[in-house]
């Protein structure tokens, strides 16, 4: 298993957008929000899904995949992007500290992990 990094949320830093081609829209509602160091996120929690289904509900809110810890909750084994895509699925362990990955064929769906969706919204 990797190290999971983190970094402070008001400092630059280069990141992983990803965007699921399935989706045609941008503006699915989100049905929590919450005061996170000065910034108000819009966020959904969906549950145990797959990587592919987590993907498609960012893309349909326009919105990232995100963990609890990026809106000051806790909870692990949820979904986080990965840089590399090819049949590797990452999702956090240990209270956020670490990750885990499915390391499967092509064509082969990830296992169901948690899911949780958000964006700024100021």
């Amino acid at each position: 298993m990797g190290s999971y990094r983190e970094q402070s949320i008001v400092q630059a830093t280069n990141c992983v957008l990803g965007r699921d081609h399935r989706s045609n829209r941008k503006d699915q509602p989100l049905d929590s929000e919450i005061n996170k160091d000065g910034h108000v996120w819009r966020y959904q929690d969906y549950g145990s899904v797959h990587l592919d289904q987590c993907m498609q509900y960012a893309s349909d809110a326009g919105a990232i995949i995100i963990t609890p810890y990026t809106i000051g909750q806790q909870g692990d084994n949820y979904w986080v992007h990965s840089v590399h895509m090819c049949c590797t699925y990452e999702w956090i362990t240990n209270n956020g500290t670490n990750f885990a990955y499915d390391n499967v064929g092509g064509g082969q769906r990830s296992s169901s992990r948690n899911c949780m969706v958000g964006y700024i919204v100021r």
